[in-house]
């Protein structure tokens, strides 16, 4: 009886600091957005990646299989102006890691107005994108450069399982939008954006491979892999709720990891491998990513069924690719011990993990 008890006991705990970091965590993202819309100095925005866009945009059982080409959207809403920004590009451009965020919200910050002074950020906790160190180098790199006007900026996470943010408004009209239009291209999804909400539309800007900066390996090169503050207290990625990156303190940053705490300060180490650290950027993509040759075989296919009108035949016949395998088809016997193998294989996989 005791045992049970015990475990509600640690339920019960745990439930109600959840309950309270999700509180906290709206409660400044309320007055941010408020003190944003009084002064124009403060800018409150927050940012996600729409999910995946797929070209063509085809409905039916003979093409739901289909592999078909994803386009990426990061979405960016400044609560105070109503305004959203779209940063928008294929997958044969890029993919949709910690790299590409980086990259889009250091194209973002680098445009707000010179008359902003302090921008506010507010994210979920995704680890591959938002929650990382990688993030944390760029607005550090960004705050010390001469391309950042902006005195203040904080990054603040969100609780996980309460993350709704307005830029996931953005998301819902670019879907709605979409039911009614005819996409066979990724060009074909740029009216839908622009013109999902027709009071004020999206700023759509399209990237390519050039555009992304791999910030990764610039991180690896400069920093350690643990992070510790000044007070010994260890940066954990799980834990910590916000970041503050200051122009008049270059080379530190800041954070905390509850919102009712004081702020730890971290000094950027003075290594060999920050020593080696290079002031200039590294591109991500020499260049093009290409596609699969099955996903290739898949898009062909569509258009030779004529799925997809004549107009697009040479964008996809132009498209870069892998060398296509040859496939040796299978009985039935022969798929159904192939599924089970792979079941069994990724049953093991677990196993060792855990």
């Amino acid at each position: 009886m005791k045992c049970y008890q015990r475990i509600n006991e640690r339920k019960r705990k745990k439930s109600t600091g959840h309950v309270k970091r999700k509180q906290e965590a709206n409660a400044e993202k309320a007055e941010d957005k408020k003190k944003a819309e009084q002064d124009h100095s403060y800018m409150s925005v927050n940012f996600d990646m729409e999910a995946v866009l797929y070209s063509p945009l085809l409905l039916g059982k003979p093409v739901f299989y289909k592999r078909k080409i994803a386009c990426f959207n990061f979405t960016v809403f400044d609560t105070a102006t109503k305004q959203g920004y779209c940063y928008k590009w294929p997958e044969y451009e890029g993919n949709r890691g910690a790299n590409e965020v980086s990259t889009c919200l250091n194209l973002f910050l680098k445009q707000v107005p010179t008359h902003v002074s302090h921008v506010v950020l507010h994210s979920d906790c995704c680890p591959g994108q938002n929650r990382n160190s990688i993030l944390l180098y760029m607005l550090m790199t960004l705050q010390s450069s001469n391309d950042c006007t902006i005195d203040v900026i904080d990054l603040k996470f969100l609780e996980p399982g309460h993350t709704h943010m307005e830029c996931d408004n953005m998301h819902a009209a670019i879907e709605r939008a979409s039911e009614s239009a005819r996409i066979f291209i990724p060009d074909d999804w740029n009216n839908v954006i622009i013109l999902a909400v027709k009071t004020k539309p999206y700023k759509l800007h399209l990237l390519t491979h050039e555009n992304f900066i791999d910030f990764k390996s610039m991180k690896e090169s400069a920093w350690p892999a643990s992070i510790k503050a000044t007070d010994g207290t260890g940066l954990t990625w799980k834990r910590v709720k916000w970041l503050r990156f200051r122009k008049d303190c270059p080379g530190r940053f800041y954070f905390k990891l509850e919102y009712s705490d004081d702020f730890k300060e971290v000094i950027k180490p003075r290594t060999r491998l920050s020593r080696q650290e290079s002031t200039s950027l590294v591109k991500a993509y020499n260049s093009q990513i290409p596609l699969t040759g099955a996903k290739i075989k898949d898009l062909l296919e569509m258009c030779r069924s004529g799925l997809i009108p004549t107009t697009y035949h040479s964008f996809y016949n132009s498209l870069p690719r892998k060398p296509l395998t040859r496939v040796v088809p299978q009985s039935d016997d022969e798929d159904e011990d192939a599924n089970l193998m792979a079941s069994r294989s990724a049953y093991r996989r677990r196993n060792r993990r855990n």
